[in-house]
């Protein structure tokens, strides 16, 4: 019983209609990427990091994110708010 149990969980995990598994992943992928884009390229909205001369080599390939992060980042109310939306939570 124990095997046939197994293989009923490594097909839900594997198939996964309810699309759990890819919504954590592309929360991780926002949130990651959200971070790297305010290390490179924070003086976009006002964050003096000495970081961004050398982060000018990769704006051509991030060039149609960043204008999308800036309205992001500066159409905030709170971060909190926004991270506990996300994992729909109260705050």
């Amino acid at each position: 019983m124990g095997f046939l149990n197994n293989i009923k969980l490594f097909f839900e995990g594997a198939l996964d209609f309810n699309s759990r598994a890819t919504s954590k992943l592309e929360l991780a992928y926002e949130e990651e990427m959200e971070e790297f884009m305010i290390l490179a390229f924070s003086d976009i909205i006002g964050i003096d990091m000495p970081t961004t001369y050398y982060a000018l080599e990769m704006y051509p390939y991030l060039y149609s994110e960043i204008g999308a992060w800036q309205k992001m980042s500066v159409n905030r109310k709170s971060v909190w708010e926004d991270k506990f939306s996300k994992m729909d939570m109260d705050p």
